[in-house]
């Protein structure tokens, strides 16, 4: 039986789905993700309005049912915890909502990598804030993203003087050091970098400190960005780059 040929442009439904069919399949996906992680953020931020540490635990756990915990974290965690700070220096709300969010948060995610593997990697990553710098989610998030791909983690905590920092780089079998900053602390957390990286120290750095192209002038060491996922990516990609940083961490 000879075939007659198909018209031009014309599409046998056996044949695969076309790239434009493909991304617009993606961008409602991505879309409906992005309504889903806004819904869930609204919950987050309304239970720490309410006073509501169980309401707050249950967005968490729902958010990472859903999505993941990585996608979790950068997705509802991170911007729930920024949204309340913002809501915070508007003065719209007293500071105990803010300080119980965040406390809410840390045993949070202090719970999520008691469930962790226990690491195999014989150097430590130490992650820090700038010594000027009180918030220690982002490090905190950060630490359990590495810890579930065999890494040890050491997160020296808020506020932590440069001295500390060195010394406890130098205690150890480090194979980096992390300081989060925020813009009113750059400075502060710049010498921390510069202190770190004296000592040979692989440096890396991320939070508002150094969003933009200028703040990060001069700074010593690599720049992680602004997404938790992304940092732990480009932080492995650094520290072991002949293995697949991508690949599905150890579910917890």
């Amino acid at each position: 039986m000879i075939r007659r040929p198909r018209p031009v442009g014309q599409q046998s439904p056996a044949e695969p789905e076309t790239h434009l069919q493909r991304t617009v399949d993606q961008t409602c996906e991505n879309h409906a993700g992005t309504v889903r992680s806004a819904e869930l953020t609204h919950r987050v931020i309304r239970a720490a309005q309410e006073l509501d540490p169980a309401g707050l635990r249950a967005g968490f756990d729902r958010a990472t049912t859903r999505l993941g915990l990585a996608l979790s974290i950068d997705r509802v965690v991170i911007p729930g915890a920024r949204q309340l700070g913002r809501i915070m220096v508007a003065g719209r709300r007293d500071h105990v909502r803010e300080l119980l969010a965040t406390e809410v948060i840390r045993a949070w995610l202090n719970d999520q990598a008691s469930l962790a593997p226990a690491p195999w990697r014989a150097e430590t990553v130490l992650l820090t804030c700038g010594p000027r710098d009180r918030d220690t989610v982002f490090v905190e998030a950060l630490a359990l993203l590495v810890r579930l791909h065999g890494w040890p983690c050491r997160v020296l905590g808020a506020r932590t003087p440069i001295l500390t920092v060195t010394a406890a780089a130098q205690a150890g079998d480090t194979a980096a050091v992390v300081v989060c900053g925020t813009r009113p602390g750059r400075r502060q957390a710049m010498s921390c970098l510069a202190a770190a990286a004296d000592l040979g120290v692989p440096t890396f750095f991320s939070g508002s400190a150094f969003d933009t192209p200028q703040s990060r002038n001069g700074a010593q060491g690599r720049y992680l960005g602004p997404s938790v996922q992304g940092a732990c990516d480009l932080l492995l990609d650094t520290l072991a780059p002949n293995e697949d940083v991508r690949r599905q961490p150890p579910a917890i």
